[in-house]
C-alpha cells in the first residue's frame, strides 16, 4: 500500500468582490489575462485557457468558438471596469447604454454564475458611478431602451 506523504489540501478561493478589486488595480493591457487565469478555473464549463489566454493576447475575437466568446465577455467586462474607474461624466452615450443593454453583458453572463456574479458587481458600481455623477440612473436606463421620447408626452399630458 502506497504512502502519501503529501495530501492536497483543498484552497479556498477569495470572494469575487477581492478579485474584482485586484482586476481594478491591474494595468488594462494586462486586465483581460489575468481575468482568464482568475476566472477561468471558477467557470461550470471547462474551456481550453490556454487557447483563452492567445485569443486575449492577439485580440482577436471572431472565430466563434466557446473561448472566443469567453475572451470577449471578458472584454467586455474589463470595458466596464475601466468606466467604472473614470467619473460618469467622461462616459460616452454608448457606455451609459450598453450599462442597461442586456444583449451586452447580462445575457453573455447568464450562463455562468461566476461571470453573472463579477457582472453584478460592476454593474452596481456603474450605477452608483452615475448617482456620484448626479445622474438618475432609471432616467439613463429609459433613454437607453428608447422609451424618454414614448414617455415625455404622457408627463406632459399628465399635468
Amino acid at each position: 500500500m502506497p504512502i502519501r506523504l503529501f495530501r492536497r489540501r483543498p484552497v479556498a478561493e477569495p470572494p469575487l468582490a477581492e478579485v474584482a478589486a485586484g482586476l481594478m488595480a491591474a494595468r488594462d493591457a494586462d486586465r483581460i489575462a489575468l481575468m482568464v487565469l482568475a476566472l477561468g478555473p471558477r467557470l461550470n464549463e471547462r474551456l481550453d485557457l490556454d487557447e483563452c489566454l492567445r485569443l486575449a493576447a492577439a485580440g482577436n475575437f471572431t472565430d466563434g468558438t466557446r473561448e472566443t466568446r469567453f475572451v470577449e465577455t471578458l472584454a467586455r467586462l474589463a470595458r466596464r471596469i475601466e468606466l467604472n474607474a473614470a467619473p460618469a461624466r467622461h462616459w460616452t452615450g454608448d457606455d451609459r447604454r450598453r450599462l442597461f443593454d442586456p444583449d451586452f453583458l447580462a445575457r453573455r453572463c447568464a450562463g455562468e454564475p461566476v461571470l453573472a456574479e463579477l457582472n453584478d458587481l460592476l454593474w452596481h458600481a456603474a450605477v452608483a458611478r452615475l448617482r456620484e455623477a448626479g445622474e438618475n440612473p432609471a432616467a439613463v436606463a429609459l433613454e437607453a431602451m428608447g422609451l424618454t421620447a414614448q414617455l415625455a408626452p404622457s408627463r406632459a399630458t399628465a399635468r
